[in-house]
């Protein structure tokens, strides 16, 4: 298994510096969407599926790979730029996001939805509010990435579920305009090998995204709340040092600006009619052990060419 420590050490070898080297080459509008780190990560998924992208050895603390750039290079080209797209606070679907998830949070806590086991899990755990509302946002934002991009690629309006509550169906679309149960997963990992859905889906779409640290913290920048804090904090506390800083980066620094942004990349979509789903218990490589049965695929191999979403647009939302 190639783990972490292993996936640093590949990162660091002097093939993969090489292979960053002609991307910044060939491939030069990667690196105005994804920083340096966020290519490595990329890199290292690609590395973890193995063929046709690189073969790895290692011998004790030493990793060897063995790059295929060009077949790197075609899948950044055709599959990673085209479909990846960014989201800013500033979106509407991102606000909306998150009032849900703040509403969600409450919700949950208070044992008004439905117990699935992340939030029977969280319940027990005494999960604060903020740590729950993080979770539920980053955990659909893939959701409105995916309405953007069928929006902007193909002029096709989606309509995600909303609904808070304890009477929701076993196989609920998330969807909500599907003729067919579509399931929408997640992941803020970007070196993530296995694209999910669940039993009982007709289709399962994957979203790998980067999402900027202290997502709630940038929302309210975004919207001043700090500075109306700080003009409070000033009547109470007079002048000071500290203010003076924090009020200079809020008010002429265009209210704290997100200058980051949510980055989505549609990894694509696995149609699960004559699929073997993977049986609980079983252990996959940068997995471990699988906890439910459902489907897995490694995320390079789901559909995910125009002519593939064309005909997800087709079947699945006509």
């Amino acid at each position: 298994m190639l783990n972490e420590r292993y996936a640093k050490l590949l990162l660091e070898s002097v093939q993969t510096v090489n292979v960053i080297k002609e991307l910044k080459r060939n491939v030069k509008t990667l690196f105005d969407v994804y920083s340096e780190k966020e290519t490595f990560e990329i890199l290292t998924s690609l590395a973890r599926v193995g063929e046709p992208f690189a073969s790895i050895s290692k011998i004790d603390k030493k990793v060897e790979v063995s790059w295929n750039i060009e077949n790197v290079v075609r899948f950044i080209k055709d599959t990673i730029i085209p479909n990846t797209l960014l989201l800013d606070y500033k979106d509407r679907d991102v606000i909306e996001l998150l009032m849900f998830s703040m509403e969600f949070a409450f919700s949950m806590l208070e044992g008004n939805t439905k117990a699935t086991k992340t939030q029977k899990g969280f319940r027990e755990r005494n999960r604060d509010v903020e740590t729950v509302m993080v979770n539920t946002f980053v955990g659909l934002i893939g959701e409105v990435g995916l309405r953007k991009f069928l929006k902007e690629k193909f002029s096709v309006e989606i309509e995600l579920d909303r609904s808070i509550g304890t009477d929701i169906s076993q196989y609920k679309s998330d969807i909500v305009n599907s003729n067919k149960p579509v399931s929408i997963k997640t992941t803020p990992n970007l070196k993530a090998v296995w694209a999910e859905c669940p039993i009982g889906y007709d289709v399962g779409v994957f979203v790998k995204v980067s999402v900027p640290e202290a997502v709630f913290i940038n929302a309210l920048a975004q919207v001043c709340a700090f500075r109306k804090l700080v003009d409070f904090s000033k009547q109470v506390l007079g002048e000071s040092h500290i203010l003076k800083n924090i009020e200079h980066r809020l008010y002429y620094d265009k209210c704290g600006a997100i200058k980051n942004v949510i980055k989505c990349f549609i990894c694509g979509y696995m149609e699960t009619e004559g699929l073997e789903p993977t049986e609980k218990g079983e252990k996959l490589l940068y997995l471990g052990e699988v906890k439910e049965k459902r489907y897995l695929l490694e995320f390079t191999k789901l559909k995910s060419a125009e002519k593939d979403w064309k005909i997800f647009v087709e079947r699945f939302l006509s």
